[in-house]
């Protein structure tokens, strides 16, 4: 009976390897805490703008990074947002929205609207979200140019 079982564990180790060799896991990357904001004397800057970004799955090899990225104006005039970067470790990543008409987005106060974004990674999105990063949303307001930013985590 002993010779059949050492046979079987090495059988069934060698299964278990050709089952999982072909899959490639998934990563999942979401917004982490609010990034601290920006101090001005002693008081507390209020931002302007509201950041979400939904979380996305893809797999670990994957070479692009496009969440779902809802902004919301939450101050009293009129914001249009310019442009969106993609900071990590691993370098800045400029936005290439799929519509080209999709940039500039002008807001209304208390208006939510979304983004169209597109990131190509130079390395795939588990080496690139190693450490956290950070997307920032480059806006005008009454108040002249800002950027809101948002940390951007692994989920474990």
């Amino acid at each position: 009976m002993a010779v059949k079982v050492k046979g079987i564990a090495p059988m069934l180790s060698l299964a278990a390897l050709i089952l999982t060799a072909g899959c490639d896991p998934a990563v999942t990357v979401r917004q982490g805490s609010t990034l601290r904001r920006p101090v001005t004397g002693s008081m507390l800057a209020q931002p302007d703008l509201m950041v979400r970004v939904t979380k996305y799955r893809r797999l670990v090899g994957s070479g692009s990074y496009s969440p779902e990225i809802k902004v919301t104006n939450i101050s009293d005039s009129p914001i249009t947002v310019t442009s969106v970067a993609l900071v990590t470790r691993r370098g800045s990543f400029l936005n290439s929205p799929r519509r080209p008409q999709s940039f500039p987005v002008t807001l209304p106060p208390g208006a939510t609207g979304s983004i169209d974004a597109w990131f190509d990674l130079r390395e795939g999105i588990q080496r690139t979200f190693r450490k956290p990063a950070e997307l920032r949303v480059h806006y005008r307001s009454a108040g002249g140019d800002s950027t809101a930013r948002v940390r951007l985590v692994v989920a474990q």
